[in-house]
């Protein structure tokens, strides 16, 4: 009859609340205060109690989502890295077929907007610029940065001759034995057209390049080029 007393003493609302330490005192009491044949009830009460108060202290309101995704007839963007597997070109010719392209953000005509290029393999690079309320104006061939009939597969946005403008540095791969594998080298003129200078520079890399990236190793002010 003492124990029956005792649960319920130590079991009444006014004991438990939200506060853990109250539960956890409450359940190390129960159970002293219990003998063998109430253990499973020592156990399972305080479990949902506790539930219980977690529940209530959640919120009915449904989070909103941290991205909304953008139709292309609003922001203009349609490009697409479309692949065509063929018997003469696919994984077993080329290993790196499926290691897709680069993109790069930069603000290019310095209005405070980033824009961006993206690197394609089969298709031709494409360069959109921010109009601002995520629409955006393809501007491509005019600004001359296509890199057609190339496999390109990374782009940095870096002021390669510290001009304040956003050059543009293209990696090129693709079959080994195919041409136009040139890294390519895009200077910004200021005007949203770019004039592509890589032999200039000493930049034209025939290799088999992924991406790039270009930095102040020794901090002389002067960029070197890590290609990987």
């Amino acid at each position: 009859m003492y124990h029956k007393v005792a649960l319920r003493k130590e079991l009444s609302i006014e004991h438990f609340s939200n506060d853990p330490f109250n539960l956890f005192m409450g359940f190390y009491h129960t159970i002293n205060y219990l003998n063998c044949r109430y253990w499973l009830v020592g156990i399972i009460v305080p479990i949902i109690i506790l539930a219980g108060s977690c529940k209530s202290g959640r919120s009915d309101k449904s989070v909103a989502p941290l991205f909304s995704l953008l139709d292309e007839k609003q922001t203009h963007i349609d490009f697409i890295n479309n692949l065509e597997y063929t018997e003469e070109y696919n994984t077993y010719t080329y290993r790196n077929f499926y290691n897709g392209a680069g993109v790069g953000l930069g603000d290019f005509n310095n209005d405070g907007l980033p824009d961006i290029y993206f690197c394609g393999n089969q298709a031709g690079n494409r360069l959109y610029i921010n109009k601002g309320n995520f629409v955006f104006e393809d501007i491509t061939e005019s600004a001359g940065v296509a890199c057609t009939g190339s496999w390109s597969t990374g782009v940095t946005v870096v002021d390669v001759n510290g001009d304040g403008w956003s050059d543009i540095y293209v990696c090129k791969s693709g079959n080994s034995e195919g041409k136009n594998r040139n890294n390519e080298l895009f200077i910004n003129n200021g005007d949203l057209t770019f004039s592509e200078k890589a032999s200039e520079y000493g930049l034209s890399n025939f290799g088999l390049s992924n991406h790039a990236s270009f930095f102040d190793y020794d901090r002389d002010g002067d960029l070197r080029l890590l290609f990987a």
